[in-house]
């Protein structure tokens, strides 16, 4: 087995800490989107050494108070003080980075992207005879897939990412240890807490630990001791489930969560149902069912070309972002057809499998939300770079000059195409075809590179262009868009805090969706409610309790109904504070 040198190491920890240091020039320290709020809902309650909210105690039972749970009308007994139903675990590893601030939590995401970048090079090196392949896999985690705008935001996507390729680089060590149980019991923690951060991916982690059992029952007590490693987290997370939501199930955010919400789709058969799923989320996202993402705000469909729109960026599938990734598909399919050296590769096709069919089954209205990629699938993105790298280096094709070249023509064309106005059909129908043609290409040259000369030459050259357009268009489309709207987010919340001043005064938001507000809970004490939850029904009774409570009250006007607004103030005196477009007005401020 290679070992790593300690000059390879410090080469790569530069190129890590170099990325690192430009990804922390361009964090915008606004939220994208409102399972950010969710998550640092469980922050601030650690933080005050609770399991619910702070400062919620006391007032009247509201769903208004749930403006930071995404599936709020899920809850069907909403009680004070209020509980996020986000997955627990993530709150203590973001406790320490919380008191930073949100660049804080950021930085905790940026971390967690460069230490999986770091684990796929040691995952890679340790089964290549160079260091070139993972160099390779490496590149693709950091930029040419679509990981690098999880790497800039607070939902903990990134910090999952790492723990399950923790597990799945631990697991490979159990199964060539001569004592297993120890790395094999850490791979399950691993697993464990990675599901305590998402509850999805207790299949990716049950996956990893089936591959334990690679080498026949000789292993059993190392699956056992797996096991073990994963149980203790999941233990936990039934725990604070039980203390903070009333339940003892450590997978659930309350019930209905694993029930598919009917959502216009109910007239499709479930075997077409996930059909559509699965092409939606592999191979072409134009295949979603228009009336499961047309509600949603922020999402445009666009009939003519079949492309879902977020705020000019493209919705795309999984071979969409990473064309490259069809290379990673038909080697881990065809290493169950190998004879030598394939295990590693069937590890990793294990969990790809499991969290592929994850999603095929749960159909076509449990889909990402307001979500550029597959963010569902994200965890998959360092398997897929290893089965490359692996791939190209037995076919024999790494060539880094060929590879260099298609990745310069896919950098300019993918620029070039994603520099067009967003509304430009030629646009749309490139974003949306011309990767699925490159995924094309590539699986035939790939295939026809043991037997054709011509197909071992230029499937670099295919596989550099691949690289490029992905790294292209995520760098012009994806996360430009991510980016702008965190910054129209954080526009909102910086005239928020203006309005608020800096008294330190408690005080509270009501408002139509004020989900980016969420921020200035951690240095702020601050309430926030959201009227659209229940059309203001119960606002007039949430602000008597808060004014008696002491707490200034601020209510965001926009998009609220004259009617309502006059509802909410019940002719106490206000004021208005800034101005349009982040006005607001104070209720009951004596002497107006």
């Amino acid at each position: 087995m290679p070992r790593l040198r300690v000059s390879e190491g410090l080469r790569v920890a530069l190129v890590l800490g170099a990325v690192g240091i430009v990804l922390q020039a361009v964090v915008v320290p606004g939220l994208f989107t409102v399972d950010e709020d969710n998550y640092l809902a469980t922050v601030l309650a650690l933080r005050a050494g609770r399991v619910t909210v702070p400062a919620t105690d006391g007032l009247p039972a509201s769903i208004e108070l749930l403006f930071f749970d995404p599936v709020a009308g899920w809850r069907t007994n909403v009680t004070t003080p209020v509980a996020s139903a986000a997955p627990p675990l993530y709150a203590f590893f973001a406790w320490p980075f919380s008191f930073l601030g949100w660049p804080g939590l950021v930085l905790l995401q940026m971390l967690a992207f460069l230490i999986t970048g770091a684990l796929v090079y040691v995952l890679i090196r340790r089964h290549a005879h160079g260091p070139g392949p993972a160099v390779l896999g490496m590149s693709l985690w950091l930029v040419g897939g679509y990981a690098l705008e999880y790497a800039l935001g607070v939902w903990p996507h990134a910090l999952a990412a790492a723990l399950t390729f923790a597990a799945v680089v631990l697991a490979d060590g159990a199964r060539r240890s001569g004592r297993p149980w120890i790395p094999a019991a850490l791979a399950g923690l691993c697993a464990g807490l990675a599901t305590g951060v998402r509850y999805q991916n207790v299949v990716f982690g049950t996956c990893v630990g089936l591959t334990l059992g690679l080498g026949g029952w000789s292993r059993l007590r190392a699956v056992a001791a797996y096991g073990v490693g994963m149980a203790v987290p999941l233990a936990a997370c039934s725990i604070l489930n039980h203390a903070r939501l009333g339940w003892w199930n450590p997978l659930s955010k309350g019930p209905g969560y694993a029930v598919i919400v009917p959502n216009g789709t109910s007239s499709i058969s479930p075997a077409r149902d996930a059909a559509l799923s699965f092409l939606s989320r592999i191979v072409d996202f134009s295949w979603q069912p228009a009336e499961t993402y047309i509600t949603d705000p922020g999402v445009r469909h666009v009939a003519a070309t079949g492309a879902y729109l977020i705020m000019g960026a493209v919705r795309k599938s999984l071979l969409q972002s990473a064309p490259w990734v069809a290379i990673s598909l038909c080697t881990l399919a065809w290493s169950w057809w190998r004879r030598k050296d394939a295990e590693p590769l069937r590890a990793l096709s294990i969990p790809f499998a499991g969290v592929i069919l994850l999603f095929t089954m749960a159909g076509t209205s449990r889909h990402e939300g307001l979500a550029i990629n597959q963010r569902y699938l994200l965890e998959l993105l360092p398997l897929a770079a290893c089965a490359l790298a692996w791939a190209v280096e037995a076919s024999g094709t790494l060539k880094a000059v060929h590879l260099a070249a298609g990745a310069f023509g896919g950098l300019v064309a993918g620029a070039a195409i994603a520099q067009l106005h967003p509304d430009i059909p030629l646009r749309q129908n490139a974003l949306l075809h011309a990767p699925l043609f490159l995924s094309g290409i590539l699986v035939v040259t790939w295939a026809g590179s043991r037997a054709s000369g011509i197909a071992r030459r230029t499937l670099p050259v295919f596989l550099g262009l691949a690289c490029g357009w992905a790294a292209a268009v995520h760098l012009r489309d994806d996360l430009p868009t991510a980016l702008s709207f965190r910054a129209m987010n954080f526009a909102k919340q910086v005239a928020a805090e203006r309005a608020l001043g800096d008294d330190g005064r408690p005080a509270a938001i009501l408002g139509w969706r004020p989900v980016a507000y969420g921020p200035i809970q951690l240095d702020h004490d601050l309430v926030i409610a959201d009227t659209s939850l229940d059309e203001g029904r119960t606002a007039p009774a949430l602000v008597d309790a808060l004014l008696t409570r002491g707490r200034r009250v601020i209510l965001d006007p926009a998009f609220l109904e004259p009617s309502l607004i006059r509802k909410i103030v019940r002719g106490r005196p206000v004021r208005v504070i800034g101005q349009r477009p982040f006005s607001f007005i104070e209720i009951g401020v004596e002497g107006q």
